[in-house]
């Protein structure tokens, strides 16, 4: 499990991380397009002001991985050493399987790395729990390359459940290529939900096992928790393996979340703690927050072009929210801002390409009062640019005690239901930053 080796249990560890969570919610609690709607500038300690502004960019990429010169104010010495306590890093647990995708394969590295690095996962696991039959909730977003991959190497038999129509038959019509594994993998079209648990009994009677291992590779959302349910009620299913990402699209109540917090433990602690009114949709993107990884590696171009993207962004939310205006976002990707000419500043080349990017609902993003008090937002707050990236760094410190809170809660959830569940790093995070897993074993 995911806890520091100084914590005797689960609870004491996750008490202190929500104290630290209250004291600086600051720091995730706004959508960084908000800092300056929320006056999230305003609530850094001033004592770590004069320290932050004079930081160099290799000091500023260490912070994001937890390291402070000892010239920084206590106060916020002390906040590192609090993420450098509670925060967890697992070693990779298995190597990569070698498997060659054909070049039409039409997979990104990124997704080729993660299915050749949970494929060795599942097999062990499946060892663990003999199982020889393989359930793949979603397999269709990687067009069923893990199952074959899974029967290739290991000679599984494969039953891929995928909800999108075009998916579906996009996994299909790849597993044509392949005559010599039709028997062994099928594809159904279904839209797993918590009533699928008649469906897929109904689905996996027509083919014979020992017992069945439930993975995926893209448990996005609430399917995640999903499959944890399903996973508890099936009991042909003896082992699990999934990889949960996404937690910030989790299906939203009126009082919170619907699957989170869903174990007992996190239900009762963050109640008594009164902290979960801090974890909403900003905490739950940094969790799977993928920018953390490479932080540490920025340049100062880099950064420079990362502060002014967030900051340029705030100003016009700012500004926007005070005309009781609404941005939105075209659905053209906006992509990176384009560098000035050397002759026109950059917020001036933002504001010019404005139209293309972002209209407003209530207004109109061309008109010339509108852009004037952008004009004066920009110059009231350009002298706060590098706290945009001094609170990107310690964010990015924060991440990994941020995801942690979401797995254990899933493990938790397992866990009170009499199932051993742990939790893997399974990917390079220089690769993907979708790096863990979970991993279930009934008795």
């Amino acid at each position: 499990m995911a806890v520091p080796g100084r914590y005797d249990t689960v609870e004491k560890y996750l008490e202190e991380v929500f104290d630290f969570l209250k004291t600086y919610q600051w720091v995730f609690s706004s959508p960084n397009t908000y800092v300056l709607v929320n006056k999230v500038f305003d609530q850094f300690p001033s004592e770590w002001l004069p320290f932050l502004s004079d930081l160099s960019n290799d000091e500023l990429n260490e912070l994001s991985v937890g390291v402070v010169s000892v010239h920084a104010p206590p106060s916020l010495q002390s906040f590192f050493q609090k993420i450098n306590k509670l925060r967890f890093t697992l070693p990779k647990k298995i190597s990569c399987e070698d498997f060659k995708f054909p070049n039409n394969s039409g997979l990104s590295n990124k997704k080729q790395h993660e299915i050749q690095s949970l494929a060795p996962l599942i097999h062990e696991t499946c060892g663990r729990s003999d199982c020889d039959f393989i359930v793949d909730v979603g397999t269709g977003l990687v067009r069923g390359y893990l199952p074959r991959l899974l029967y290739d190497k290991y000679k599984y038999r494969v039953l891929g459940i995928e909800g999108c129509p075009q998916k579906f038959n996009l996994a299909k019509t790849k597993q044509k290529k392949y005559s010599d594994s039709d028997a062994a993998i099928n594809y159904v079209e279904h839209f797993v939900t918590n009533e699928s648990e008649h469906h897929i009994r109904q689905i996996t009677k027509a083919f014979p096992m020992k017992h069945a291992c439930i993975t995926g590779l893209h448990a996005c959302a609430d399917l995640s928790v999903i499959i944890l349910e399903l996973f508890t009620k099936l009991e042909f299913c003896k082992s699990l393996v999934i990889m949960p990402c996404c937690y910030h699209r989790l299906k939203q109540t009126e009082d919170g979340f619907e699957n989170f917090p869903v174990s007992n433990l996190l239900k009762e602690l963050t109640t008594k703690s009164g902290v979960l009114r801090f974890l909403k949709t900003p905490f739950l993107r940094l969790a799977c927050q993928g920018f953390v990884g490479g932080f540490g590696n920025m340049t100062p171009e880099e950064h420079l072009a990362r502060t002014n993207s967030c900051l340029f962004r705030a100003v016009l939310e700012d500004v926007a929210q005070s005309e009781n205006y609404q941005v939105r976002r075209l659905k053209r990707k906006s992509g990176k801002l384009k560098q000035a000419d050397g002759h026109t500043e950059p917020f001036e080349t933002y504001l010019a390409t404005l139209k293309h990017t972002h209209a407003l609902i209530g207004g109109e993003i061309t008109d010339h009062q509108f852009l004037d008090k952008m004009r004066e937002k920009w110059t009231q707050h350009k002298r706060d640019a590098h706290l945009v990236e001094a609170l990107a760094a310690f964010q990015a410190a924060m991440q990994s005690i941020c995801e942690n809170v979401v797995l254990l809660d899933r493990v938790m959830f397992l866990k009170e239901r009499g199932i051993e569940c742990f939790v893997v790093k399974v990917t390079d995070q220089g690769i993907s930053p979708r790096c863990h897993a979970l991993v279930a074993v009934k008795p």
